[in-house]
């Protein structure tokens, strides 16, 4: 999508605007991601791992 000024963006939101079960769908995979992925464990593991990348340390 990246790369042509935007029109495919500004597209798929008017296509969203327009179709609501995808609109829905689209909603409901975006949660799916964000509640297995942003979670607090996860966030903890990034900044151990990055602790350890800059000190060279086993925490």
């Amino acid at each position: 999508m990246a790369g042509n000024g935007g029109e495919k963006q500004v597209q798929v939101i008017h296509e969203l605007l327009q179709d609501d079960c995808r609109r829905v769908a689209v909603a409901v995979n975006a949660y799916g991601k964000a509640s297995r992925f942003h979670t607090w464990n996860n966030r903890v593991q990034r900044i151990l791992e990055a602790v350890h990348l800059l000190y060279e340390v086993d925490v």
